[in-house]
């Protein structure tokens, strides 16, 4: 589908976060924080309505898939992926942990729950371990495909231990069930922490921006990218509002 961007604004306002969206990792203190705000204008394209033909009894007879989820009175687009791009500083070494070790990598986290993924989009870094769980008491198959080869391809029967595999680079990994056509996710796999998904009130939360130009990518798996370079204050909150459009 073609998009283009209907309207981009970019002010200064004070906004609530975002919901906590799983697997996203705490940003830097102090800097600036940015507030993304993501809505879609334009008519979405209409649900699609699938039979379901294996585990009915837990999964039900039929599912329905929104292209995107919407609320209809503010339009506020929830599973956007934000992010900025390229970083805006030099990754640092990890900081070490009061024994003198360095603390243990937190490891993003894709749950089959209800026969579906939970979260929808997942943001996960590079070097960390990306662990799939099964909480369904019916078997799931997970696959998850790379930039360029298969990431992971793993059975989930039920009452299995969760499965873990370290990303070892950035880019788009759509998530699909084999036994389960319907069911699908993406993980978004980056190489540094100034990333955020949005929540229900259609907002991303991106804290601890150094000042200076930066580059604010907008990901949607069907409703596509936006992207606008932004002036970041030294500290304080800034809005940048997105809106997907015909």
């Amino acid at each position: 589908m073609s998009m283009t961007v209907a309207c981009l604004s970019v002010l200064l306002a004070l906004l609530s976060p975002a919901d906590s969206r799983s697997g996203e990792d705490p940003q830097p203190s102090g800097g600036a924080t940015l507030l993304i705000q993501v809505r879609a204008r334009a008519p979405l394209p209409p649900p699609q309505t699938m039979a379901v033909d294996r585990d009915s009894g837990a999964c039900g007879h039929t599912v329905t898939i929104p292209s995107a989820i919407v609320d209809q009175a503010s339009r506020a687009v929830q599973d956007a992926a934000a992010w900025i791009d390229p970083p805006p500083v030099p990754q640092t070494a990890r900081a070490l942990s009061s024994t003198g070790t360095e603390p243990a990598e937190s490891a993003a986290a894709l749950t089959n729950r209800a026969c579906r993924f939970e979260p929808l989009v997942l943001l996960a870094r590079v070097g960390r371990p990306l662990e799939v769980r099964n909480d369904d008491a019916i078997m799931h198959n997970t696959n998850i495909a790379g930039p360029d080869r298969t990431f992971l391809n793993v059975a989930m029967p039920a009452g299995i231990s969760p499965v873990a595999k370290t990303l070892k680079e950035p880019g788009i990994y759509p998530v699909r069930c084999d036994a389960h056509p319907f069911m699908a996710a993406t993980v978004v796999s980056l190489d540094h922490a100034y990333a955020a998904a949005t929540g229900r009130d259609g907002v991303a939360r991106i804290a601890g921006l150094p000042a200076g130009q930066r580059t604010v990518t907008v990901w949607h798996a069907t409703l596509g990218t936006l992207r606008r370079t932004v002036t970041v204050p030294a500290q304080g909150t800034m809005t940048v509002a997105f809106e997907f459009g015909e």
